[in-house]
């Protein structure tokens, strides 16, 4: 039997009378599970579902099964929390593709960090732009080791000339929790930016992310 809540413990109620930015990640959480499990309410579930996983953005990313390793976490949950993260990043993919993305580089920076900032290996995914510099497509390049990933220009191109993109702008992760550049990091930017040049399409940027960093090669003038 689920333990029943006062009004001050209702996460739903609490946002319909003060708004959503004033719930805690366990209350929104709260919200979005709907219940708790057996002899636990939905609040103090969630809390220790956040506790376990490390983050809410850890327990957005985390895999099914480790989610079902969970006790409490039913096929239900497990759905709505799989659910509710693909919506966010295609959130961010829809006002990529609808915004001039020089605008938006919190945006950017936030839609790769979902998409490879998790990640246990390094990745390399980059995003193909038109002439507006609103997104094409995203695409994956290449993945390696802990601390390495092969990055070759002529795959870029491949990929660029394949959606007629007029710019790219490069990201991967460091799965060390560092997004300092390394030298390597800034050779390979320089490398790739003088070989798009001969196909004339433009490298805007580098971006490297952790799971909830991100700093811009370009915004350090790298690519200048």
């Amino acid at each position: 039997m689920e333990v029943k809540q006062t009004f001050d413990e209702r996460p739903r109620e609490r946002l319909f009378k003060y708004g959503a930015s004033t719930l805690t990640n366990a209350e929104l959480l709260a919200v979005i599970l709907g219940t708790g499990c057996k002899g636990k309410s939905v609040i103090p579930f969630s809390k220790e579902l956040i506790q376990h996983f490390g983050s809410f953005s850890k327990l957005l990313e985390a895999t099914e099964s480790d989610l079902e390793s969970f006790s409490g976490l039913g096929k239900a949950k497990i759905a709505k929390l799989k659910a509710i993260n693909e919506l966010a990043q295609r959130s961010l993919h829809e006002q990529l593709t609808e915004h001039n993305v020089l605008n938006t580089p919190d945006i950017v920076k936030r839609y790769c960090i979902k998409e490879i900032g998790q990640q246990s290996i390094e990745h390399c995914i980059a995003l193909f732009l038109n002439a507006s510099n609103q997104l094409i497509c995203m695409q994956k390049i290449s993945f390696g080791t802990i601390d390495e990933t092969a990055i070759y220009p002529r795959e870029i191109i491949k990929h660029a000339l394949k959606n007629h993109a007029y710019s790219v702008i490069l990201a991967h992760n460091h799965p060390s929790g560092s997004c300092t550049p390394s030298l390597a990091d800034i050779n390979i930017t320089k490398k790739i930016k003088s070989t798009l040049q001969l196909v004339n399409i433009h490298l805007l940027d580098h971006i490297i992310v952790t799971q909830c960093e991100a700093i811009s090669l370009a915004e350090l003038g790298h690519l200048s």
